[in-house]
């Protein structure tokens, strides 16, 4: 036989959250397109979100392409904390960007949260802000921002 696998081992709580109410949603429509209770356009419409989501970000720029490599790297092996972080002191859903986007000479991460509320975005920067101190990466520059957003 096969082993076992625990396949939700390091699952954030955020993440298996999501995957709940994707599944309950997906079986919900699942059931209105058999019962044909529904037109697809009613169908696919509900299948989109319409959340009020934030981009949380945090930028990084170098002089030299060196700086910007180790910048990545020092994000790709920290993002998980953030991720975390966010998720235990705000109550928050962060769902985290695969990887960092190139924008010229910087690279920014996003991380989307849904049902940001104003009074949240203070420990948010405060958050942002404690991560990258802790990121010590030399010659590089490090930026953080919160982007009000509606889908």
């Amino acid at each position: 036989g096969v082993p076992q696998l625990n396949l939700g081992r390091g699952m954030s709580t955020t993440t298996a959250q999501l995957m709940r109410e994707e599944f309950e949603r997906a079986a919900k429509l699942v059931r209105l397109a058999r019962a044909r209770q529904t037109s697809w356009r009613e169908l696919l419409e509900a299948a989109g979100h319409h959340d009020e989501v934030a981009h949380v970000w945090v930028s990084a720029s170098a002089p030299s392409e060196q700086g910007l490599e180790r910048a990545q790297g020092a994000l790709r092996g920290r993002v998980m904390k953030l991720v975390l972080d966010i998720e235990q002191y705000t109550s928050l859903l962060p769902r985290p960007w695969p990887q960092p986007q190139r924008e010229g000479e910087r690279l920014r991460w996003r991380v989307d949260v849904a049902g940001l509320r104003e009074r949240q975005h203070a420990l948010l920067y405060e958050l942002l802000e404690d991560f990258v101190q802790r990121l010590e990466e030399p010659e590089v520059v490090w930026e953080v921002g919160v982007e009000p957003l509606r889908r």
